[in-house]
């Protein structure tokens, strides 16, 4: 019999009433026209994290939608308009969705044997299984949708994330390719390699405010206290998201471990 990897709940009821209110925004100060609707997720984003509750943003009316009262004015946006909305609706249900990925993000981050949740990748990870080499860690990906009957289904898949034990420092980075991916060691976002720069993890870069790799992390707190060669290159890496320009940037070697396809890992592993 095959392991099961995907497993659905639907809801005892059907969802038909979930109260919100859509405020229409005016935004303040200088306003940039092409970022606009960026500029309203951003607020959505900080009034969500600010009050621990689903607001979500409406970024082609310049609107948001809360269920808790909101001011009328701050120095980032004038409410123009306000008006009761049931997200039930059909015309509301990826906002519906948004409401109900929160929630279950937030019930998962208060879980006791989750090691991280990642709300933007819809994943949550839990502990951490090893052998001298590899480091696997179990995780599921959430997502929402509704039938027919209006009943609200959450499916949710299960899967293993494979990477080194070892920094990409102690394995050796001549051994990398382009295109390798990688995985920040302090909040588990991934890159790809590039290549092993010019500049050390010293160099004060331009881009970091004048700054170097490792006074910024030193600052940030994601390194540890044991003492590092200043005189290490740095590694290029690129970032990849969707509908958004790749990027490239400098990174310390010490804080970069190597991602494995399940296909790398040998079975008898684990």
């Amino acid at each position: 019999m095959e392991n099961i990897r995907e497993l659905s709940f639907v809801s005892k009821k059907p969802i038909t009433e979930v109260p919100y209110t859509r405020y229409r925004l005016q935004l303040l100060g200088e306003i940039d026209q092409n970022n606009l609707a960026k500029d309203v997720g951003k607020i959505a984003g900080k009034l969500k994290w600010q009050h621990n509750c689903a607001i979500v943003a409406d970024i082609y009316n310049s609107a948001i939608f809360s269920p808790i009262s909101l001011p009328h004015e701050t120095k980032e946006y004038r409410v123009m308009e306000e008006e009761p909305v049931n997200l039930a609706h059909s015309k509301y249900q990826r906002y519906l969705f948004q409401v109900c990925n929160f929630a279950l993000f937030q019930a998962f981050n208060r879980a006791s044997r989750v090691s991280r949740v990642d709300y933007y990748r819809k994943r949550i990870y839990s502990q951490v299984s090893e052998n001298d080499k590899y480091e696997a860690i179990p995780y599921l990906t959430f997502d929402f949708l509704r039938d027919k009957n209006q009943h609200l289904v959450l499916t949710i898949d299960f899967g293993n994330e494979y990477r080194s034990r070892q920094t990409i420092y102690e394995l050796g980075t001549e051994k990398l390719k382009e295109g390798e991916r990688l995985i920040h060691t302090y909040d588990g976002k991934s890159c790809e390699f590039v290549e092993v720069g010019e500049d050390t993890i010293d160099t004060r870069l331009v881009e970091l405010g004048n700054k170097s790799v490792l006074q910024y992390h030193q600052e940030k707190g994601n390194l540890s206290s044991e003492p590092l060669k200043s005189s290490t290159p740095v590694v290029k890496v690129r970032y990849k998201s969707k509908g958004k320009k790749d990027f490239e940037a400098s990174h310390m070697p010490q804080l970069l471990k190597k991602l494995y396809d399940r296909t790398e890992i040998d079975n008898k592993f684990w």
